[in-house]
């Protein structure tokens, strides 16, 4: 059974809102014995509609996968979306990407990114 040291233990980042930014971009990074949990959310701050796309890059020693989790939300002040949800199995040579990317009427307005390397989880 594998530990994670205190360096991820839990992660949670959040996007900073600008003026007039209709939601923040969440990634929750959660150990779980020899797993992490990633959750993209969309965190709603006035009406619209947001589209969002999560991607995990995971690399190890036996090559690189890529998964990729997309939606698009009609938000509120208030509103709490999942754009998705995966357990990713780590070992020791494990490297994660995550990134969590808004966009609205085809604009970027918000962005979390998480990095995890090895020897770190």
């Amino acid at each position: 059974m594998r530990r994670f040291s205190a360096v991820v233990l839990a992660v949670m980042l959040l996007s900073a809102p600008a003026s007039g930014d209709i939601a923040i971009a969440e990634l929750s990074v959660v150990p779980q014995e020899s797993k992490v949990v990633i959750t993209g959310s969309v965190l709603g701050l006035s009406e619209g509609v947001v589209e969002a796309e999560m991607i995990v890059s995971k690399g190890d020693a036996s090559g690189t996968a890529n998964l990729r989790q997309s939606g698009e939300f009609q938000v509120r002040s208030g509103s709490i979306d999942t754009v998705g949800s995966s357990g990713i199995n780590l070992n020791d040579t494990t490297t994660l990407k995550v990134v969590l990317i808004l966009r609205s009427e085809g604009l970027e307005i918000a962005r979390a990114t998480s990095d995890i390397e090895p020897g770190k989880h």
